[in-house]
């Protein structure tokens, strides 16, 4: 078939800062384009001479292949620093009728481009609804150090083994230590006996010995130590499969210091329901406020690249509406809806746009490109605020993603994770 190339004059290419959306869950993201014009009115000299060079007419193709990489690639390249991720803190069928508005210029573009034919992957509950989700942690991390006032004066164990704020406890004696109880049981246990511990330091591997000092004001052995255990936040369902098994907020929890993914050793969800919105601005995200019940949803058993995944117990999704997860292949640009609650427990439809629809040959987080054009969600929350992670994108009646990231300097756009990537991690 003869290809044939569509010059359009829309919007170009822009960086924003973009943050992942769950509350009190930040990470790493990738910055990608939207428009020359926001590009140029950026802070960043090497963004705007990209965009300098960048021809007027960005070209396109029915092969994605045949746009210009030059410049994608450059782009693709500049520094990280403006993202954030948006995982914070329906009882009906879906109205058909939700997609069925006069088509734009994107929508025909999305038609041409990659044709009205979607492939089904499987049916399963919708989501939209806020979640608590609560970390259990492999190992306790190291906030704070202090000295043990001992008969010999004072001393700090954790000093003389070189035990450092920020590094991970994973180990004490062989045993595991998954919370700050074990590892003062451990440390009262051992009278004064030498300890060997394993703990982790930027992800690297590394042992000690230390030994505990008798603290003469509590008559308890102590290492020095002030330790927290796991972590907790706010963010939201996409999809319960039939079996039960869960995807929530499309990227993972990170540690806030270092960035680097969370590793848990399990987890549990909690019922949760948003109380108020801390509006979003330019060169801030906004966010989600909400309280955890004593309700328990499911647990937790992953935590990856791809987003938080569990089992959720059926009596708590039966009522969910169904829906088809399609094909990234099929994903296109044009309107769209995101399915999110910003007050109570109810999530309701916002409009939105999908400005680009990325080709992913693997699995992948950032595929897709969103605007908010809904004026109830931008009055009430700015745009993308931090607690949306993981609020279903719909087109077409059928779940094609879920929200990740705002752009910080302009709240109403943001990126999504396809759909069926999570459900890949959901099986």
């Amino acid at each position: 078939m003869k290809k044939f190339l569509l010059v359009i004059s829309i919007m170009l290419i822009s960086i924003f800062t973009v943050l992942p959306i769950a509350t009190a869950i930040t990470g790493e993201c990738n910055a990608d384009f939207w428009s020359k014009q926001t590009y140029i009115d950026s802070n960043n000299d090497e963004t705007a001479q990209v965009l300098a060079e960048m021809p007027e007419n960005l070209q396109l193709s029915s092969d994605s292949s045949d746009i210009d990489n030059n410049y994608v690639t450059r782009l693709s390249n500049l520094k990280d620093s403006d993202i954030t991720a948006v995982g914070m803190p329906i009882n009906n069928d879906l109205d058909v009728s939700i997609s069925q508005q006069s088509p734009t210029v994107i929508d025909k573009v999305g038609e041409v481009l990659f044709g009205g034919k979607v492939t089904e992957i499987e049916t399963v509950r919708l989501g939209g609804t806020p979640i608590g989700i609560s970390l259990d942690s492999k190992g306790v991390k190291v906030i704070g150090i202090s000295e043990v006032l001992t008969i010999d004066g004072m001393r700090c164990p954790a000093v003389e083994g070189d035990i450092r704020i920020g590094d991970v406890i994973i180990k004490v004696d062989g045993k595991e230590i998954n919370s700050v109880a074990i590892l003062s049981k451990i440390t009262a246990e051992s009278k004064g006996a030498i300890l060997s511990i394993e703990f982790l330091r930027s992800g690297k591997a590394m042992s000690a010995k230390l030994t505990a000092a008798l603290d003469l004001s509590t008559k308890k052995y102590k290492l020095g130590i002030w330790a927290k255990e796991g972590s907790s936040g706010i963010g939201t369902l996409t999809f319960v499969r039939e079996n039960g098994q869960f995807g929530s907020l499309g990227h993972p929890i990170v540690n806030g210091e270092t960035g680097e993914i969370y590793s848990i050793s399990g987890g549990t969800i909690f019922d949760c329901e948003i109380n108020g919105i801390n509006k979003g601005s330019a060169g801030r995200a906004g966010e989600l406020k909400g309280n955890f019940s004593e309700k328990v949803m499911g647990k937790v058993f992953k935590n990856n690249k791809f987003g938080v995944y569990g089992k959720m117990y059926k009596e708590n999704c039966k009522n969910l509406d169904k829906i088809s997860i399609i094909k990234a292949k099929d994903v296109k640009p044009g309107k769209a809806q995101i399915f999110t609650t910003i007050n109570g427990k109810k999530p309701l439809l916002y409009d939105i746009e999908i400005i680009k629809a990325i080709n992913q040959p693997i699995d992948n987080d950032k595929g897709i490109i969103i605007r908010i054009t809904d004026s109830r969600l931008i009055e009430a929350a700015g745009g993308i605020v931090q607690g949306m992670s993981g609020s279903p994108i719909i087109q077409n009646n059928k779940l094609v993603g879920a929200v990740t990231h705002v752009f910080v300097n302009d709240c109403i756009k943001g990126y999504g994770i396809y759909a069926e990537f999570m459900l890949n991690e959901a099986q």
